[in-house]
């Protein structure tokens, strides 16, 4: 190509990129009105807190002073000083007697504080036809240690010199039966996304769990103009983001993991190569706003990590980072499921942001190759459940390996229901088709080891039928799960969805297979089917204790009713509508369902 014509084609796409950003002012931006989640009181007012468990017996609190600010490159706004102002958390088991404080050293031990400038280019969203600079506020994270689980704390964030925040509270998790998990993936910043926040937080749960893509501020141009069709973000849509997410993260540990938006700092097919790499948390957004555990500083910008709450151990993986058997990330996990202490923590539970089992068109076998890499791992040590998002809707699936039910295998569950619609504004579909057809294409922001931004045509990839091993579906509305461990061979999985927050769309209870050895690999992907026999055998075991006299009736019931025999195998989960469990259950024992 020729000078000429480069320096054309770049003009033209100069062109193109500001003709973008004029249509783009003229859509109606959909997300809550920044206005609802603006910054209260003088510029340092302590705001955006939140918690994450950092140990079994330790807090990691965070909090936001001042304000994000964005200007042009001419006239940038001055960052803030860390300095300025110390961090401070005072708390106690009282709430009107806060006795105990950490005063932040900015050490990087027992606490930090960060702030980050971030710049673009003209094409990013510009101001006064110049770049973008992005300052953030300065964060604050302090680690609360010595702790006792399940003992409730209270505690306010600040410092002497700027003032404090109001009382918050949280109750420490402890290892103890139930334990509850909130759920939800995708969540964004829409008036739906704000639904599932507020449903989630009236409801008692030990901890929550984010998996990926939260605040959508890539929707925006740097500008603050909505709906980026290029490689940007408005970084103060983070501190509106965080300021919604308040009302829930600053009273329940919330655990997050990172998605796509968030890791990568640019377009285009990248190719997995390194075996150091810990981490590709390329924007500074992400790796100074939310730390994730590690054992021995509180500042990390991980895009893995692997923590003890109550009865589970959790391990986070990231489908941007290195994840063959040379990488750091796979060594790591090896280790992790290595030392699961099964007596402690008698449920494995991983989560990932890419999505690895669905029958949505949607991302469909978009992260297969990190799935066939990592899978034998999770199979080999009997890893208990995988939660993923992405795709930004709701599909509960059976246990699954090598794309067929195992029941030996972890069970497989999508959670992209959390308010951000699919494909930024073009929700998912219910089938058909039930998969997608023709070349499986690759987005480009998916790295993959092989460069490609295709799988392999030859491979078998469709489904003319909903596949058996998908066994509830859900695409176009929007809300949370809730998962409790009900004892150490027992789960129970609700949905809601945020138009009926209180009453249960899907339910599941799991109980933990028998006669596995999951450190035999299968030949081939399956294992022994169940009967509806074996089936309904293993479920009468969860009431039998309860109501022995009824258990035979509710057998025999079972088997005997059209609309349950319908279902075929189901591999150790119990799939029925709510009303079926509650005709189940009130002629098992009696008793309401919820009380199961």
């Amino acid at each position: 190509m020729g000078l000429l014509t480069k320096m054309v084609s770049a003009a033209l796409v100069g062109l193109i990129i500001h003709a973008c950003v004029a249509i783009a002012q003229t859509l109606t931006d959909p997300d809550v009105p920044a206005t609802d989640f603006a910054h209260q009181g003088p510029e340092f007012s302590p705001d955006q807190v939140r918690i994450t468990l950092w140990t079994p017996t330790s807090m990691l609190v965070s909090w936001a002073s001042g304000v994000g600010k964005v200007g042009p490159t001419s006239n940038p706004p001055a960052p803030y000083n860390v300095n300025y102002i110390g961090s401070q958390v005072q708390y106690g088991r009282e709430g009107n007697k806060l006795s105990k404080s950490v005063t932040g050293r900015n050490d990087g031990k027992l606490s930090k504080r960060v702030t980050y400038t971030y710049r673009y280019s003209a094409n990013s969203g510009p101001i006064n036809d110049e770049g973008t600079v992005a300052v953030s506020p300065i964060f604050h994270h302090v680690l609360l240690k010595e702790l006792r689980p399940g003992k409730k704390y209270y505690y306010r964030v600040g410092s002497k010199k700027t003032g404090f925040s109001k009382v918050f509270n949280f109750i420490m998790p402890e290892n103890k039966y139930p334990f509850t998990f909130g759920v939800f993936g995708d969540l964004g910043q829409r008036p739906d996304s704000l639904a599932t926040v507020k449903n989630l937080a009236a409801k008692s749960v030990d901890a929550v769990l984010s998996l990926g893509d939260q605040s959508y501020v890539d929707a925006y141009w740097a500008n603050g103009t909505y709906n980026c069709a290029g490689v940007c973000s408005y970084q103060p849509r983070w501190d509106i983001w965080n300021r919604m997410m308040q009302q829930l993260s600053s009273k329940v540990p919330t655990m997050t993991i990172v998605g796509l938006p968030t890791m990568l700092a640019s377009r285009g097919h990248k190719i997995l190569t390194s075996s150091t790499l810990t981490s590709t948390l390329k924007g500074p957004s992400q790796k100074n706003r939310t730390f994730l555990p590690t054992a021995d500083t509180v500042y990390s910008n991980n895009s893995f990590w692997a923590v003890t709450i109550g009865p589970a151990r959790v391990i986070a993986l990231s489908n941007a980072a290195p994840y063959g058997p040379d990488s750091v990330q796979y060594k790591f996990l090896e280790r992790e499921l290595e030392n699961v202490d099964r007596k402690r923590t008698p449920w494995v539970i991983t989560v990932v942001h890419g999505v690895w089992y669905s029958s949505f068109v949607d991302h469909f076998k978009e992260n297969d190759e990190m799935r066939k890499m990592v899978e034998p791992l999770l199979y080999k040590h009997g890893v208990d459940v995988v939660l993923n998002a992405h795709a930004h809707s709701y599909e509960r699936n059976t246990r699954m390996y090598e794309w067929e039910a195992n029941e030996c295998a972890p069970l497989y569950i999508l959670n992209g229901q959390g308010g951000f619609p699919g494909e930024y504004e073009v929700v998912e579909k219910d089938p058909p088709p039930f998969c997608e057809t023709g070349v499986l294409k690759i987005p480009p922001y998916q790295p993959t080891y092989s460069g490609k931004g295709y799988i392999d045509p030859t491979i078998p990839r469709c489904f003319s039928t909903l596949p058996d091993w998908s066994k509830k579906r859900m695409a176009g509305q929007f809300g949370h799960s809730v998962l409790t461990l009900i004892d150490d061979q027992t789960l129970e999985w609700k949905m809601y969805l945020n138009d009926n927050p209180d009453v249960p769309y899907d339910r599941a209870i799991v109980t933990k297979p028998t006669g596995c050895n999951p450190s035999l690999l299968p030949a081939s992907a399956g294992g022994r089917v169940l009967t509806g026999d074996d089936e309904w055998s293993n479920q009468v075991s969860l009431s039998e204790g309860r109501c022995p006299l009824q258990h035979t009736l509710l057998r025999k019931g079972l088997l005997a009713n059209p609309t349950l025999t319908s279902l075929g195998p189901t591999y150790f989960i119990w799939y029925a509508s709510i009303e079926v469990l509650k005709e189940i259950e009130d002629l098992a024992c009696n008793q309401p369902s919820q009380k199961v």
